[in-house]
């Protein structure tokens, strides 16, 4: 596995997984948003890490619109 795979669609499921194993106060702010840009490929502002680290657990695939994202 490859840092970028971590953008597939695909691995949606083992992200929230491992996000499960993560407090969000282990990583700043900036860091979480830097992964949710990342993973997303959307920049997004958060007031937490809390509220970044919902944001990706929440994060999902659209599969009738063909791979377009929603929360």
């Amino acid at each position: 596995m490859y840092l970028s795979d971590l953008q597939q669609p695909r691995l949606l499921p083992a992200i929230r997984r491992a996000l499960c194993n993560i407090s969000p106060e282990q990583f700043s702010l900036w860091e979480w948003q830097d992964a949710v840009a990342y993973i997303t490929e959307e920049s997004l502002s958060f007031e937490s890490p809390e509220q970044a680290a919902d944001y990706l657990k929440n994060y999902r695939v659209r599969q009738e619109t063909g791979g377009s994202y929603e929360t």
